[in-house]
């Protein structure tokens, strides 16, 4: 693996991170997307998550004197509508293609975890607002893989149903 730096995302991000996005809405089942997200809308994404306090957190390759971004994790609220979910996200990670299965995913998961489960230790830039109060804290994490290309229980991707399975850890 590359020598890697794990920060909070910035706007200055945003283009790196939805090409690899892309990469995955257009070529995988991974993501429930149909259509690659715009630059723009992907900045309004990062503000909304920014503002609601979660962490989006992303790894840079510092070996290549560029630090260009390779990776990407973010935790959105889990059925915000519902109040019962109010301690519960869904994470979403990417990893670039030429970066995979090479132990990346690992670091940014461990990352987020311990800033979800010790928000107290981490400065406002990687966790804010209500996020980092007793009333606010994260208790759950939920995790939605796509699973078996031959389902029809989980979503519509690549022009075919898609099983999806729900993963849940508990930070308690």
């Amino acid at each position: 693996m590359p020598s890697t730096i794990l920060r909070p995302a910035r706007e200055s991000d945003i283009h790196a991170l939805n090409a690899i996005h892309a990469h995955y809405i257009n070529n995988t089942v991974m993501t429930f997307g149909l259509v690659a997200s715009t630059d723009a809308q992907a900045q309004t994404k990062l503000g909304v998550i920014r503002s609601s306090g979660l962490p989006y957190i992303v790894a840079l390759d510092s070996s290549s004197g560029t630090s260009e971004p390779i990776g990407y994790v973010y935790a959105t609220h889990f059925r915000s509508a519902k109040e019962g979910y109010a301690h519960t996200v869904e994470l979403s990670l990417y990893c670039h293609p030429e970066h995979t299965s090479k132990g990346l995913g690992s670091k940014l998961l461990r990352r987020m975890l311990d800033v979800l489960r010790t928000p107290e230790a981490w400065d406002e830039e990687w966790i804010s607002g209500k996020a980092r109060t007793e009333e606010g804290k994260v208790f759950q994490v939920m995790v939605i893989m796509a699973l078996d290309e031959t389902g029809n229980q989980g979503g519509w991707g690549l022009q075919k149903w898609i099983d999806s399975v729900y993963l849940q850890l508990s930070l308690r």
